[in-house]
């Protein structure tokens, strides 16, 4: 593949493959940059995603022709990603293509990708400004960025390469990039990141480069194992803990130990030794130590490794591209968009556990970093669905809430999740206790009767157990009526025969009072 691209004298280079780019190393992408290639494209996940590599290379991966739609996953550069059924078009000029993906309805998912064609020139500069910032050279970074633009490359491709630190390094603390060269095998040389475990520190790094030595085993005595300020990479055992083999090296005399692992080392630090705590740990994807094998057949083959990064490595980057003349809104952005990698990284690690509690840490963490990924809607369904299952199991216990429990069901059978019997029991049971309840309000009945049938209706209570009860209340209601109206005739009649006696007893007397004022007086 290499050479051919290196003798390709087309203006377009693709190249097209079976599976994502995550599943070999992150080298080939870079020696594939370098010869000119703009994107790879690929399938094997049943998705439609977009993937910003590191060395530069477009990844568009659309398998979501058909077929079972698979969660996928995607990878630590994954700018778009959806599980829809769809597919990818593009669009192809001299001097730039543009990628649109589309789902089965014939909506556009995303705005369109706009890729340039590769310049060489400009790409071996970029690369120069990319290892310069993950190396943490700052006066290296300034020369490679002068050295960029005075080529004429666009300021946001330069300041794009030189934030690659801040990229790699954000973290919660603890990220580091190993950089293995072979001395002999340049073509065979390469890059890769470890991630520092919480018992190693910054400042036990080794700050020159060292040797790496592969061991045969990690795990035999000390007395056996003497190295002298060297990297040893060693095969997790599972007889022999992380913190047994860090005790062992550290008393041979090692400098670091890589442990070849796709995973975080964990380590319990108040279970751990102090003499484990001495020796920097780091962990290393398997798939990029399978060429070390092939160099060190070469018994000539000196493999040296540097390190870069640490528990401060991300304030470092930070301040090295700030010095370098990276814009502070660019230096945000990358911080941002890396720590809401870093941020999908532990919910899909999270997903993959049974830990709950890890779970819902990991989504807050997510959510308050705004990342946005369609595994967050994954990790809130699962723990829903844990939360209606306890809440539905306990529903005997606190049948007191219509509102509540009537909503766990609609939950629960929204996300089809079954077996909601006894929560209906319950419902139902606190909507007759509101119709009867209702009834016992008399000829006060009516109102409480209307949301006692509109929960009886919601729990599909009897509608002849309703209509009775609707029929009674309508009784009470009108049986007070008639009540009430009887009492006002007898008011109306005891008010008329009031006034006509009061305006009876008026007129007499005031004719007593004419009376009286028409006999003469006598005189004195």
């Amino acid at each position: 593949l290499l050479p051919a691209l290196e003798q390709s004298k087309a203006d377009w280079k693709f190249v097209v493959g079976h599976a994502p780019p995550e599943n070999f190393e992150e080298s080939l992408m870079e020696q594939m940059r370098d010869r000119g290639v703009s994107v790879y494209m690929a399938g094997h996940v049943h998705q439609l995603r977009h993937d910003q590599c590191p060395s530069g290379i477009e990844a568009i991966i659309s398998g979501s022709g058909g077929g079972y739609q698979s969660a996928g996953g995607g990878s630590p550069y994954t700018i778009h990603e959806t599980q829809d059924y769809g597919f990818a078009t593009i669009n192809v000029k001299w001097n730039q293509l543009s990628v649109e993906y589309w789902n089965d309805q014939g909506k556009r998912l995303w705005d369109p990708i706009v890729i340039p064609k590769v310049d060489l020139q400009q790409e071996g500069l970029l690369k120069k400004v990319r290892q310069a910032a993950l190396k943490s050279d700052l006066q290296a970074m300034k020369d490679t960025i002068a050295a960029a633009k005075k080529y004429g490359v666009e300021d946001r491709y330069v300041y794009t390469a030189a934030v690659a630190g801040v990229k790699a390094f954000e973290a919660e603390g603890g990220l580091a990039w190993v950089f293995m060269s072979p001395k002999i095998m340049k073509n065979d040389a390469g890059r890769t990141s470890g991630i520092l475990a919480s018992w190693t520190t910054e400042d036990r790094l080794p700050t020159t480069e060292t040797r790496l030595v592969v061991a045969s085993t990690c795990c035999s005595g000390a007395t056996k194992l003497q190295y002298k300020d060297e990297s040893v990479l060693c095969d997790p055992q599972e007889k022999c803990s992380p913190q047994k083999m860090a005790e062992n090296l550290v008393d041979g005399g090692a400098a670091a130990m890589l442990l070849m692992s796709t995973d975080q080392i964990v380590v319990d630090a108040e279970n751990n030794s102090t003499k484990a705590f001495a020796l920097p740990a780091l962990s290393i994807p398997k798939d990029f130590v399978l060429h070390v094998p092939s160099w060190l057949s070469n018994k000539e083959e000196v493999i040296s490794i540097s390190y870069t990064g640490g528990e401060k490595g991300s304030q470092d980057a930070i301040e090295q591209a700030r010095n370098a003349g990276v814009p502070d809104d660019m230096i945000e952005e990358a911080t941002l968009a890396s720590r809401q990698r870093r941020a999908i990284e532990h919910l899909k690690t999270a997903m993959e556990s049974d830990d709950d509690l890890e779970l819902r840490k990991a989504l807050d963490l997510a959510e308050k970093s705004r990342a946005q990924n369609e595994i967050i809607e994954l990790a809130k369904r699962r723990l829903t669905l844990k939360e209606l299952e306890v809440d539905l199991a306990n529903v005997n216990q606190k049948c007191d809430d219509f509102l509540r429990v009537h909503d766990m069901i609609e939950r629960a059978d929204a996300m089809q999740l079954g077996n909601t019997s006894t929560a209906q029991e319950c419902r139902l049971l606190l909507a007759l206790e509101a119709l009867q309840l209702a009834l016992n309000k008399g000829p006060r009945c009516k109102e409480p009767m209307e949301k006692a049938v509109a929960w009886c209706k919601l729990a599909h209570a009897m509608e002849q157990k309703i209509q009775m009860a609707e029929a009674f209340c309508l009784k009470q209601v009108s049986e007070q009526g008639q009540g009430m109206n009887n009492v006002i005739i007898w008011l109306v009649v005891f008010v008329i025969l009031g006034i006509g006696f009061g305006g009876f007893w008026w007129l007499q007397n005031r004719k007593s009072l004419q009376a009286s004022s028409a006999t003469p007086r006598r005189p004195e």
